[in-house]
């Protein structure tokens, strides 16, 4: 290893969130006669602001040709890192030390004109970078080659798909001579075949002599190719060492997450949990078992209770979307007031990666409560197949067979 080429003192990052002084839950005549007043009075709703700390207090440096992953769960602030070291945004606090040129892979697309050609984007992302255009041409070939976009190098990127967005990106990030590569999640779009090529080229970067920072909810891929790892959690430095040691570091916060109350005198939904095999097993494979409980305490009963859920990527799309009704469970006799539902997913249908968990409570009379991202869980390596899912066309999701739906009641 050589010299720091990344040396980050006491970097900080905050937002301001600016919120209106609304109740959580309205009915559409509220919404009406809120919206109506709006007309009337200017001043009807009070502006709160308040801050959100994304990244706090944190330092570290970076030797060239090392490649360091970042983990943690989401919101943790890995991306923020990464968009701070590539100069999109600017630190609140702290100051970063950068020798050498930069490349980005944060976002589909990042950095592409989307009016411009796939040509004309690989010779625009070097001028970027400060490199002579017959120094791109040395590296045109190798570029369009790996990302395989041949027959579409002289259409507007905008009519790329995303997989072919991050093949080229990564063909450009990775080609063209910059000192220091951030790479975010690219593994998670694009087949396996172009996911083998992508760990195998960082691999030959890194023995190149170029520092890598490498983003991934897929731990077998830091495994694979990283030499250290940092966990970030709550935007603050949790550890910084062995790859071991910074798995075993983020397991265990993944462990303490599996179980989530909610104080709320307001929520009916008060209380989710989430284990596999066993009540204190947090560790997700695909094709192993994902339990739900839901913990539910309601001022009114609720007549045929139903429990949706949606389980969500780390880019928010939605992977699963079940309820009991689709298993035919309409719990016609049970009448809900304190008690819990329970459902077993035997077989779970999900890639490594990042995940988490939409509810939604309702009866016969209609929605009673959503709670978005109540909890979040992760995969962490591949094993079954999805043999036992298919596609529901109707939903755009994954459907699963063989849900258990349990429920119990404590009285009313």
């Amino acid at each position: 290893m050589g010299k720091p080429v990344i040396k980050v003192e006491h970097l900080g990052k905050t937002y301001r969130i600016r919120s209106r002084d609304i109740a959580a839950y309205r009915s559409i005549r509220e919404e009406l006669v809120q919206a109506f007043s709006v007309f009337k009075k200017s001043n009807s709703f009070k502006s709160k602001t308040s801050t959100f700390h994304a990244l706090q207090d944190l330092s570290f440096s970076v030797d060239e040709g090392s490649v360091l992953g970042l983990i943690g769960r989401n919101g943790a602030g890995k991306s923020t890192l990464l968009k701070l070291l590539g100069r999109i945004t600017e630190p609140s606090s702290g100051r970063i030390k950068l020798k050498g040129r930069v490349m980005s892979l944060l976002e589909v697309g990042t950095g592409f004109h989307p009016e411009l050609t796939g040509r004309e984007n690989i010779f625009l992302s070097g001028a970027i970078l400060g490199m002579k255009r017959q120094e791109v041409r040395r590296s045109f070939d190798e570029i369009v080659q790996f990302a395989g976009v041949e027959k579409f190098l002289d259409t507007p990127v905008k009519r790329y798909s995303s997989g072919m967005f991050v093949r080229l990106g990564f063909a450009i990030a990775a080609h063209l001579q910059a000192e220091i590569l951030l790479i975010d999640e690219v593994l998670a779009v694009g087949d396996i075949e172009f996911q083998k090529r992508c760990l195998g080229k960082i691999g030959e970067v890194a023995k190149g002599g170029r520092t890598v920072l490498f983003v991934s909810h897929n731990l077998g891929a830091i495994e694979q190719l990283c030499d250290s790892a940092m966990v970030l959690e709550k935007g603050k430095l949790a550890f910084l060492g062995s790859i071991s040691e910074a798995l075993r570091a983020y397991r265990q916060f993944n462990k303490n997450a599996a179980v989530r109350n909610f104080i709320s005198e307001q929520q009916v939904i008060k209380k989710v949990s989430i284990c596999s095999e066993k009540p204190d097993d947090q560790h997700f494979t695909t094709g192993s078992v994902l339990h739900i409980d839901v913990t539910i305490r309601s001022e009114r009963v609720l007549q045929s209770p139903v429990l949706g859920i949606v389980v969500r990527d780390h880019y928010n799309v939605p992977m699963i979307g079940i309820n009991n009704r689709h298993y035919k469970l309409d719990f016609e006799n049970v009448r809900l007031k304190s008690g819990m539902i329970s459902i077993r997913i035997p077989h779970l249908p999900l890639v490594a990666g990042a995940y988490s968990i939409d509810l939604f409570l309702g009866d016969i009379h209609g929605d009673f409560e959503v709670l978005e991202h109540a909890i979040d869980f992760l995969v962490d390596n591949t094993g079954d197949q999805f043999v036992h899912a298919k596609l529901d066309k109707r939903l755009n999701r994954v459907f699963i067979k063989n849900v258990n739906w349990e429920i119990r009641t404590d009285g009313i």
